[in-house]
């Protein structure tokens, strides 16, 4: 198991973007999204060379990149930036960086998937300063994990 960080920059991008949604800056979300596409594409095309596994990652990656500029467009319209959609934004990095790595161990011949924290990670949903429950996030973590792992090496 890896725990991944966003690409250099790009949480400080997410929150510059999101900050300037919330001065109602609509091209902030179009800006965001042409950055995030340019610098993960070409990640991709350095770390995934079979074609077809490449057009299935860009596709989620796209994906990530338009909830992310949705929610900006949201706060840009709104002018009006919750801790809630704060976290969503920022989160977004890390989400995109996770499936650049699993993509890249697959090229390298080994099993890997990208599981999103929020799969794990159970909080007391204070957004912003979120704690996680430690027996809750356990239990799940646990769960989910256990179905990634070969039978022979999961430990309770």
């Amino acid at each position: 198991m890896a725990v991944v960080s966003a690409m250099g920059g790009v949480t400080n991008r997410l929150i510059e973007a999101a900050q300037a949604s919330a001065a109602g800056e609509m091209a902030a979300a179009g800006n965001l999204a042409e950055t995030l596409r340019q610098q993960h594409q070409g990640a991709i095309e350095i770390l995934v060379e079979d074609g077809e596994k490449r057009a299935q990652l860009t596709s989620e990656l796209r994906q990530i990149i338009e909830e992310v500029t949705s929610l900006c467009r949201g706060t840009a319209l709104l002018r009006e930036l919750t801790p809630r959609t704060l976290d969503a934004i920022s989160s977004a990095g890390e989400r995109l960086s996770a499936r650049l790595l699993a993509s890249a161990l697959r090229e390298l011949g080994l099993s890997a998937e990208a599981v999103e924290a929020t799969e794990l990670i159970v909080t007391d949903n204070q957004s912003g300063q979120a704690e996680p429950l430690m027996a809750e996030t356990r239990e799940r973590a646990k769960a989910r994990l256990s179905r990634c792992l070969p039978k022979d090496q999961c430990r309770s």
